[in-house]
């Protein structure tokens, strides 16, 4: 199973990244953690089909409420966690290893725009990065989880 996990999309109108929209095609589910930013976009990835998202503080109010800002799901029997991963008082991997705790095996989140990978604890912290708007020199970029019985890989892509 193939899972492509996004963040910090920021689209203000529908999805038209070309280079996305081939992985998406490619993947058998998508997780989203939040900041997709509009309507439209969101509109736009749930016509993929198997999209699972949360929304972040960038989100419309009736798109938080739609969306919640933690998830937990099963995928390939693994446990996922998806939330954010804002706070005004620590940084974002601190806050979601306490959303979390033990509850999930691969937590994705986002905030930063920054690629992340941190296997702690037999939990996987992965945080996408951006494909619209990469901070802190990192390149456009989005992740891919592959679950093949028990064995987990994962790793960024660039775009």
């Amino acid at each position: 199973m193939k899972i492509l996990l996004l963040s910090d999309t920021h689209y203000k109108g529908p999805v038209t990244d070309p280079e996305l929209i081939r992985l998406i095609n490619k993947h058998d589910h998508v997780l989203h953690a939040g900041d997709i930013a509009s309507h439209s976009a969101l509109t736009g990835f749930l016509a993929f089909g198997n999209f699972f998202a949360v929304a972040g503080n960038s989100d419309p109010w009736d798109i938080r409420q739609k969306l919640g800002t933690k998830r937990l799901i099963e995928l390939g029997g693994i446990t996922f966690g998806i939330c954010h991963g804002y706070s005004v008082t620590t940084n974002p991997l601190e806050n979601v290893k306490k959303l979390f705790g033990n509850t999930a095996r691969i937590v994705v989140f986002g905030h930063s725009h920054f690629p992340y990978i941190e296997e702690t604890n037999e939990v996987m912290y992965i945080n996408p990065g951006s494909v619209s708007l990469p901070r802190g020199g990192s390149k456009r970029s989005c992740a891919q989880i592959v679950i093949d019985g028990k064995k987990i890989e994962a790793r960024h892509i660039k775009l």
